[in-house]
């Protein structure tokens, strides 16, 4: 029996050697089990990224369809009324304080670099924050072409935003110089982004990730690296890069939005319609309709609850088209959701009146009245010098209502100098279109100058047409 116990004894323990052994081999396991973890979890957030990018593209591409315009940046240093990180985008000014503020969609963006405003497109929180929980960064382009202005984006608009990527020899080469937003993460360092606690993560240090972080209009978008020595120092920026074919493709294919030449084309179908209305309006009636007023205090045309009501006022001879008395369409098809307080929608069809014309009692009396308008082409060869009347679209850029550097809606009233190359009121017109806006009686109708322009100051995208008296006579009864 005792040597029974001792030969028991022997076979039930393990040498130092084999807990040893195991204990290495757990170690190994486990080691290869976080690494494992770790990469897959990375592997998890970078994909979170992009799926989240992929879903604000398309919700930055149902705004700009809906819009015609993207939305500014969420400012991290707005100033009230504007309130930063609250996901609504900030502006020059705020038609409304709130809370939350309005922001005044005719303003200039108070920053083209922020932080998605994902209030603004009807988007979660959630979807604005990468895969490491940090705010995306976000870009929009503002110049040459100001993607968030209504009276400057049109179809044919393009991008500002340089983009670039390194070559397999470390050399920075252009990727695009047509970018219309950028939309960053700052990757798992996170390094430069902003948080959804309000503060900004340490700056980085590398030159890549310095140019995705300091709101200039250059980016770099290239492969992770964490060496230090790499060109360009480390990198793990996950960058969207847009340019204007991806965002108004889409839109243009759904008909969401228009080209240019398809605007211009439902433009001059619509005047002919508003011309033939009033050729019909005369006969019936042996005299013409007075313009509605458009409410910018021109001689005889009354302001406030009369103006922009699409009803001929009396002894208004420059204004709207009167689409209510004649049943006609008021809105070009640049047109776009009435601004604050009820003002005056840009791009009105408009109407310029001979006003003898419109206080005849009888045909005789309308017969015996000559027009008083004249119509030159673009070289200064005279048209028309007895018009009735001109119907006419102020064009996709609506100079009428152009804003100017602060702002503010003004009139477009002289010629531009030489600088700067971006139009702004009052000087931003061709001499073409100064003498449509001013209505006095003297029109231009020209070619049009399809967008994008070379340079927007010297484009013309008027529509103008007209009728000559002697037309109107012969349809008398």
């Amino acid at each position: 029996m005792p040597a029974d116990r001792r030969v028991h004894c022997s076979r039930s323990g393990f040498t130092l050697i084999e807990m040893a052994i195991v204990v290495l081999l757990v170690s190994i396991m486990m080691t290869l089990g976080v690494a494992t973890l770790s990469a897959q979890l990375e592997s998890s957030a970078v994909a979170s990224t992009k799926k989240r990018q992929e879903a604000v593209r398309d919700a930055l591409v149902a705004y700009l369809a809906k819009n015609r315009r993207l939305p500014c940046p969420d400012n991290p240093a707005a100033n009230a009324p504007n309130v930063a990180f609250d996901g609504i985008e900030d502006r020059a000014g705020a038609s409304v304080a709130g809370p939350p503020p309005t922001p005044n969609t005719a303003t200039a963006c108070s920053s083209a670099f922020g932080v998605l405003p994902y209030a603004t497109l009807g988007i979660s929180r959630e979807l604005a924050q990468d895969g490491w929980s940090n705010l995306f960064s976000y870009q929009v382009s503002t110049t040459p072409y100001n993607w968030t202005l209504n009276a400057s984006f049109n179809a044919g608009s393009q991008g500002g935003i340089t983009v670039n990527t390194r070559n397999a020899a470390g050399n920075l080469t252009a990727f695009t110089a047509n970018a219309v937003v950028v939309l960053a993460s700052h990757g798992k360092t996170g390094l430069g982004a902003y948080t959804v606690g309000g503060t900004r993560n340490t700056l980085p240090a590398g030159a890549d990730e310095v140019e995705n972080s300091n709101g200039n209009v250059t980016y770099v978008s290239r492969d992770f690296s964490n060496s230090e020595t790499a060109s360009g120092g480390t990198f793990d920026d996950i960058l969207l890069v847009l340019q204007p074919t991806d965002l108004t493709g889409p839109a243009l294919q759904t008909r969401a939005l228009r080209s240019f030449e398809e605007q211009a084309a439902i433009a001059a179908r619509d005047i002919e319609e508003i011309k033939n209305a009033l050729i019909g309006y005369a006969i019936n009636n042996s005299r013409l309709p007075n313009a509605d007023s458009d409410g910018t205090g021109k001689p005889g045309c009354p302001n406030g609850a009369n103006a922009n009501d699409g009803v001929a006022d009396n002894n208004c001879e420059i204004g709207n088209v009167p689409w209510v008395t004649l049943s006609v369409p008021a809105n070009d098809p640049w047109a776009v959701t009435a601004p604050p307080a009820a003002a005056a929608i840009p791009n009105r069809y408009k109407y310029r009146v001979t006003k003898n014309l419109t206080n005849t009692p009888n045909k005789n009396a309308f017969r015996a009245q000559d027009g008083d308008i004249t119509v030159r082409n673009e070289s200064g060869a005279l048209l028309v010098n007895d018009a009735p009347f001109v119907v006419y679209s102020l064009g996709r850029n609506n100079t009428a209502f152009f804003n100017n550097s602060a702002g503010v809606g003004a009139a477009c009233t002289t010629v531009a100098t030489a600088a700067p190359a971006t139009p702004v009121a009052p000087a931003c017109l061709g001499t073409n279109e100064v003498a449509n806006l001013a209505a006095t009686g003297s029109f231009v109708k020209a070619p049009l100058t399809v967008p994008p322009f070379t340079d927007p100051r010297l484009g013309y995208d008027d529509l103008v047409d007209y009728v000559g008296k002697g037309t109107i006579d012969a349809k008398l009864p």
